[in-house]
């Protein structure tokens, strides 16, 4: 981008939120406000992180539970200090996806997620995750090509309000190995990232996420796991690794303090204090 522009605007053209959103996010910040957030939405983003980046469902018991949110296509993230804020057009369906359905054949959700209330037509959903002791909320947002047709889903009408952890929300969210906290935040960033695309055609990750569902073929982010301060995100092409590299790393929307160690035709590794993140493509 040339020329001069605001914070919010900057934040808005590389994030897809509306404008007026992006500056209620910002508020008074001095900076983007992507990772600005309360120790419990950082943990609780990192936990996100693990679910919307592990498509193939074989790590450990925490992704073997299923968060499919492509039923959305494409999703925009608008984190807040104290909530994590996702804008699609069809938010019923992001909020049924994301309720918890411990079927012992296919479970579904993120554990420890319980609905709070939601708009009486659909237009928005307010969750809250009980280990973290956060907030996410799925808001209705028009987007080009697509009408919001807002509705209450009955599977949001059925959940249970329960705050007491069930016993296979616990044993995932137990087979989550120790995370460093500078390597929770690099994962918290990641999740904040996954609708950002470069305003001038640069680099992209919403979109490539977005085909991919448009096209019915799998998610480019194929596995995150790690330990520690070492992760590592394995990615089926390599336009992902280098649009996630320039999100966290770059001047507009990066990770304060996130810098590129290390760079190959498919690889890059990326630092942020004590942790590492390594992402990794094909070939």
């Amino acid at each position: 981008m040339s020329g001069w522009v605001s914070v919010s605007a900057r934040r808005s053209a590389y994030t897809g939120e509306p404008l007026g959103r992006a500056s209620t996010a910002v508020g008074e910040l001095a900076g983007h406000g992507l990772d600005f957030c309360s120790a419990g939405q950082r943990r609780f983003r990192a936990l996100l992180a693990l679910l919307a980046c592990n498509s193939d469902g074989a790590e450990n018991q925490l992704t073997r539970w299923q968060l499919d949110w492509s039923v959305a296509g494409r999703i925009i993230y608008s984190p807040e200090q104290h909530a994590l804020v996702v804008l699609t057009p069809i938010p019923h369906l992001l909020a049924s996806a994301a309720l918890v359905h411990p079927d012992p054949v296919r479970r579904q959700g993120l554990p420890g997620l319980r609905p709070l209330n939601a708009h009486p037509d659909g237009l928005w959903f307010r969750l809250r995750h009980v280990p973290t002791r956060t907030l996410l909320r799925i808001e209705a947002v028009e987007s080009e090509g697509t009408v919001v047709h807002p509705q209450v889903p009955i599977a949001w009408e059925i959940a249970s309000r329960s705050w007491e952890i069930l016993p296979e929300e616990d044993v995932a969210l137990r087979s989550v190995p120790p995370m460093h906290v500078d390597a929770e935040q690099l994962l918290a960033a990641v999740l904040v990232r996954l609708g950002s695309d470069e305003p001038d055609g640069r680099w992209h990750v919403g979109a490539t996420l977005a085909r991919a569902h448009q096209r019915g073929t799998a998610s480019p982010l194929r596995s995150l796991w790690g330990r520690g301060r070492h992760w590592q995100l394995v990615c089926r092409d390599r336009a992902t690794v280098t649009g996630l590299c320039s999100a966290l790393t770059g001047p507009e929307i990066g990770l304060a303090g996130a810098v590129l160690l290390e760079r190959t035709r498919s690889t890059a590794l990326i630092g942020h204090r004590e942790a590492t993140l390594r992402l990794v493509g094909p070939g």
